[in-house]
């Protein structure tokens, strides 16, 4: 059951609604409560939120949200390939 937003300090209830949301194709609310998330510092909704921003083709927004989440080793490898696969694609541009 997810907590009241009121006694959620660390976000987790609104990441939880953000990946409902995305899962059911609503872009806008899931970013609205990703957001939401990220302000209680969320590092879980901040990856989220680069990834939703790379699906929208908003690379910009998207790296400056992966950058934020901190990350063990094997995440960190995983976003910085998916990085410079965003800036070469930017360079095609």
């Amino acid at each position: 059951m997810l907590q009241s937003y009121a006694y959620d300090k660390i976000g987790a209830s609104e990441n939880v609604l953000g990946m409902i949301y995305w899962g059911e194709g609503n872009q806008k609310e899931a970013q609205k409560w990703f957001l939401k998330s990220s302000d209680k510092g969320n590092s879980g909704a901040q990856a989220n939120l680069g990834s939703l921003y790379y699906e929208l083709n908003d690379k910009k927004e998207s790296l400056k949200w992966l950058e934020k989440k901190p990350m063990k080793q094997r995440e960190k490898i995983k976003i910085l390939k998916k990085m410079e696969e965003i800036k070469r694609n930017d360079k095609k541009m």
